[in-house]
């Protein structure tokens, strides 16, 4: 069965790492990314199908991932100081960086990195292995 969902939903499922104003505009290019044959518009309402917006998802990923700006993810103000000092500016990067590599920058201690990894799990991702 086709399932809709909402762009709210979409952002309060904890497997995609979307905010509401990326969505937003993979939903207003939906024309030039691909996204279209899995958006509905009824009335001023905008649903979007489940399995081909996953679809979309994962044959995207590179791409999406290099457009997520970490601060989206809610780090705390420490840990995305420390991203700018060892210039990780977005999710590709930090998931090519090690728990060790983390760990050399200025600042990044234990709880830190502690908050990345579970901030990433939550969303599906893992750090790379040392």
């Amino acid at each position: 069965m086709k399932k809709y969902v909402s762009i709210k939903d979409i952002v309060n499922d904890e497997k995609y790492p979307f905010s509401m104003g990326q969505l937003r505009a993979f939903v207003t290019n939906r024309h030039k990314n691909g996204l279209a044959t899995s958006i509905r518009k009824i009335g001023r309402r905008i649903y979007i199908r489940e399995d081909l917006f996953d679809q979309w998802v994962d044959s995207h990923f590179e791409t999406i991932n290099d457009n997520i700006k970490l601060e989206d993810l809610e780090f705390s103000i420490r840990v995305i100081n420390g991203f700018k000092v060892a210039n990780i500016t977005s999710l590709n990067k930090l998931l090519e960086t090690s728990k060790y590599e983390l760990s050399a920058i200025p600042h990044m201690g234990k709880r830190s990195i502690e908050e990345i990894e579970d901030k990433l799990v939550a969303y599906g991702y893992h750090l790379k292995e040392d």
